[in-house]
């Protein structure tokens, strides 16, 4: 079953800012894809800006709030 509360988040830091480009997931498309695109962006961010790149799944959790896990590079 679809999980519609999980996104993945790229996240990279240039010279002194922290940047993140969310991926969420949306209804209709694939499980796989969102976490396919956020892949696709951080070779993208990776190869153009720098190596310091990670992605992690942040789902929603209605007891303590958001889990978040490093999913990307592990």
């Amino acid at each position: 079953m679809r999980d519609k509360n999980k996104t993945f988040t790229v996240w990279w830091k240039v010279d002194d800012t922290l940047n993140f480009k969310a991926f969420p997931m949306v209804k209709g498309e694939p499980d796989h894809r969102a976490f396919n695109d956020a892949i696709d962006f951080a070779g993208v961010v990776r190869k153009t800006t720098v190596l310091d790149v990670r992605i992690e799944c942040r789902k929603r959790n209605d007891r303590d709030g958001w889990d978040i896990e490093q999913v990307w590079p592990n």
